[in-house]
């Protein structure tokens, strides 16, 4: 809602702390080992239910593992495993394996990936409606970089 003077009403607040830690390795000239941990604590208004939906989509804990592995002729293979406990009261976790090809374009770069996705639970990622029929995607994009 707004007021008259145009400022914007905020119906609630959450106080979070934590760390976040974070291990990069790089194993050999083609090996990369990334590792990364994240503990958040949060206290929210009970009053206020835009605090709650805040509070629901921050996880406590996250972390993730990652092997990066360059290959000749610019190509690149990946395979990440991600965990968040807990998200709107349930576990999270997925396996990302992703095959990058570079190209170098004008001063800059362009980057075509594909990814396929295994998630571990067949909850939805944040709401209860928000369900697949397989724990399996397959996404591909293109990145420009300059």
């Amino acid at each position: 809602a707004f007021f008259d003077s145009g400022e914007r009403l905020s119906s609630g607040s959450v106080d979070q702390q934590g760390f976040e830690a974070e291990i990069d390795f790089r194993a050999t000239d083609i090996l990369r080992l990334r590792s990364t941990y994240a503990l958040i604590n949060s206290d929210v208004d009970p009053m206020a239910s835009r605090s709650y939906r805040e509070y629901e989509f921050t996880p406590n804990k996250s972390g993730s593992l990652s092997a990066l592995v360059d290959l000749p002729r610019a190509w690149l293979f990946s395979t990440n495993y991600f965990y968040a406990y807990e998200i709107n009261k349930q576990k999270v976790s997925r396996l990302d394996t992703r095959l990058q090809k570079s190209f170098a374009l004008a001063g800059g770069e362009l980057r075509a990936a594909g990814i396929v996705q295994h998630y571990f639970s067949r909850d939805g990622d944040l709401y209860d409606d928000n369900l697949y029929d397989s724990s399996n995607r397959l996404l591909f994009t293109v990145d420009l970089i300059f």
